[in-house]
């Protein structure tokens, strides 16, 4: 983030730069393997990482809350911070998948998503099967 709020780097509330803002990681890997010009199956994980300001510290973990900004008991905004400083939160996505295109963009897939939510050191599981039908014309 930047020092004054009004120099925010967005439109409509979300950033200009990485989906993920500031004072966030993202690691991000997808294997897929083409079996036929028709079917093909994959895998992907991913990791993110964000480090939120306190409730009662702006640490630079809003995109809209300039770095000169005071929350709750602050007197003084932070000149110095770590990365991910602040409450973290934790999100693990993994998800196997399959795809079948029985005619011409007509596409088949399923698949199952596994979520684990971590934030400040509460954990949250979420398992997710899919079904989708899509025709694209």
């Amino acid at each position: 983030t930047h020092k004054y709020a009004i120099n925010h780097y967005s439109s409509d509330g979300q950033p200009l730069g990485h989906w993920a803002g500031p004072n966030s990681e993202v690691w991000y890997v997808h294997l897929r393997k083409d079996w036929h010009k028709r079917f093909r199956t994959g895998i992907k994980w991913q990791r993110f990482k964000h480090g939120n300001n306190y409730p009662n510290e702006n640490i630079g973990g809003d995109l809209l809350i300039g770095h000169a900004d005071l929350l709750g008991s602050q007197t003084t905004p932070r000149e110095t911070r770590k990365f991910l400083e602040g409450i973290l939160t934790t999100s693990k996505t993994t998800e196997v998948y399959i795809v079948f295109e029985p005619f011409n963009d007509l596409y088949v897939s399923s698949g199952i998503r596994f979520l684990e939510l971590t934030i400040d050191k509460r954990k949250r599981n979420t398992n997710e099967l899919y079904f989708n039908v899509q025709f694209d014309y």
